[in-house]
């Protein structure tokens, strides 16, 4: 389990997150965006925290496809009246 941990005396300071994929194909693709999607659903507000995406081949090309997802859900938000989080439109695996 997660521990938390204070990386400040101000504990309002909001996480920094790096993100590094490695390549690999279709395989590092699949991989990289399902975690993103993952990470998202764990913490609706993960992609605000995100400020590098770095990596090579499959893994960027997963990260690509998690930033598009990110946009298309955002904007498909505009349409809904209660303004939920992104997250909302993800559906369960089944």
């Amino acid at each position: 389990a997660g521990k938390k941990v204070a990386l400040s005396p101000d504990d309002n300071v909001p996480p920094l997150v790096i993100v590094t994929t490695a390549g690999g194909a279709t395989t590092s693709a699949l991989y990289t965006f399902r975690t993103l999607v993952e990470f998202e659903k764990r913490r609706k507000d993960f992609h605000r925290h995100v400020r590098l995406i770095t990596g090579a081949s499959g893994g960027m090309f997963g990260a690509a496809v998690y930033r598009a997802w990110l946009r298309d859900l955002a904007s498909d938000l505009e349409r809904v009246p209660d303004g939920s989080s992104v997250v909302d439109g993800v559906r369960p695996e089944p």
